[in-house]
Order: C-alpha cells, then structure tokens, then sequence
C-alpha cells in the first residue's frame, strides 16, 4: 500500500478555512477564535519514533523495513528513522511530518499559537480567551494527560537518543517549525 501524499494527509486531518466558501470562511474568522499547540521538533520527532516504531506493529511493518536498512546496526533505530525522514520518508506519515505544514498557508489565520513545552500557561490563555475564564485549570490536573496512554518520556531521554547526525538531520528537515514556532535549535 502506497502511503498517502502530504496534501491528502493534510486534508484528511486537518481543518482549514481554505476549504469553506469566502462568505463562510469570513464569518468564521469573525465569530471564533482560531488556536493550534505545537511541540519541539526534537521532542517530537523522538516521541513519534518512540510512540509508533517502538511499540505499534503496523508502522514497525510498514516502515520497519526501511528504517533497518538505514540504520548501522540493522535495527529499528533512531539513526535510522532520522535517516529515512531525510530520505523521502518525512510525508509518509502526519505523526513526524512537520507542524508547519498543518497551518500553512494559513498560519496567518491562526489567533494563538501555544506549546505543548508551556501547556498550562498556553491552555490558560485559550481558555481565558474562549470562556473569559480559566478556573477550570484549577480543577484539572494536567500531567495525568500530558502524554497519553503511550507516554514515551522523549523529553527526559533525549539526551541519550540524539547524537551530532540525528540532530543536524532534525535541524534541516524541520528547519520551517523551527522559525515559524520559535524552537530552539539546541535540543538539551
């Protein structure tokens, strides 16, 4: 099976105004309050790795092959999968395929851009900007979400997953989300 191209993942998953009449997108635009969270392309894309080729049988299947023929130990790997992205993999799958490619070339439609790095300050100024309240934060603890049933601690193993070559390749490929989100480019 052929994966799917960028545009037809993008259109498949994710909402733009684009694709409303002029006349709906207008009064959409005028009427709600357009929001997106992103995340460090260094956490990530270690995170996808981890999440998906680590321990979810079909993308091990479907991509496992060519991530062992990269890597230098013929296992799935991190080298390799950052290999394979740089060679023609990076749009085979929404989960590593940059963020920027979610909002442009509409990110100038977008009201607030928050981060999944500064989650709850973010998530008070959208709620605050929906409700013209955030009192709800004060009942929610977000860590017990902040990572979902398949937590994969990318941020507190990242360190011992990069090396020189997974971080320049990172750099290059997300280079857009780097610039257009203000990450840094350093990963520790």
């Amino acid at each position: 099976m052929d994966c799917q191209t960028k545009d037809a993942i993008v259109y498949e998953h994710f909402s733009d105004l684009s694709r409303l009449s002029y006349r709906l997108g207008a009064k959409a635009r005028s009427r709600y309050f357009f929001f997106t969270f992103t995340r460090s392309p260094f956490l990530r894309t270690l995170s996808a790795f981890k999440n998906k080729l680590k321990h979810q049988h079909f993308y091990i299947e479907k991509f496992g092959p060519r991530i062992r023929r990269l890597s230098d130990t013929g296992d799935i790997d991190f080298i390799g999968f950052a290999r394979y992205l740089e060679r023609g993999g990076l749009y085979k799958d929404m989960h590593w395929m940059p963020q920027a490619s979610f909002v442009c070339p509409s990110y100038s439609r977008i009201d607030f851009f928050g981060t999944v790095e500064n989650l709850h300050a973010d998530l008070e100024i959208v709620l605050k900007r929906c409700f013209g309240s955030a009192s709800v934060l004060d009942q929610i603890d977000l860590r017990k979400y902040h990572g979902g049933q398949r937590r994969t601690n990318a941020d507190q193993s990242a360190t011992e997953d990069y090396n020189d070559e997974t971080i320049e390749i990172v750099r290059r490929l997300y280079a857009t989300d780097f610039r257009l989100f203000d990450y840094s480019l350093d990963p520790f």
